[in-house]
């Protein structure tokens, strides 16, 4: 992100602003975003690099971490390029059928005994903690 007071610069046209976004790395589109009383995730994109990748910040101590994939469970990790945030902090993302069936994780598989690889994907709804 700009350093505090960059944008209180009247010396930023879109030429500079332009050229700190691809030099700096700085947050270019936030595409989706969840927030409750304890945190807020977004997935974003930056110009540096075509950096693509999630952000979780927690509210209480300010510590923020950025992450390429999100763990559903153990041994079950995606990286969805939208998310939806519903009020009470839920999301849900769509994960394709082949993505659990190649999971290692037994007992999400067991929730879905049934399913085959060309199936259409599956809503999943998780908390944001």
């Amino acid at each position: 992100m700009p350093p505090k007071g960059y944008w209180d610069n009247n010396n930023v046209d879109i030429q500079t602003l332009d050229r700190d976004y691809a030099q700096k790395g700085y947050i270019g589109d936030i595409t989706c975003f969840a927030e409750n009383d304890k945190a807020i995730l977004f997935r974003f994109h930056g110009k540096k690099e075509n950096t693509e990748a999630f952000t979780y910040i927690d509210k209480l101590t300010g510590e923020n971490y950025i992450f390429n994939t999100i763990e559903i469970a153990n041994d079950l990790s995606i990286s969805p390029s939208f998310f939806y945030a519903q009020d009470d902090g839920k999301l849900i993302f769509i994960i394709e059928a082949h993505t659990i069936l190649e999971s290692k994780n037994e007992s999400v598989k067991a929730k879905f005994p049934d399913l085959k690889e060309d199936d259409n994907p599956i809503l999943f709804f998780v908390s944001l903690k």
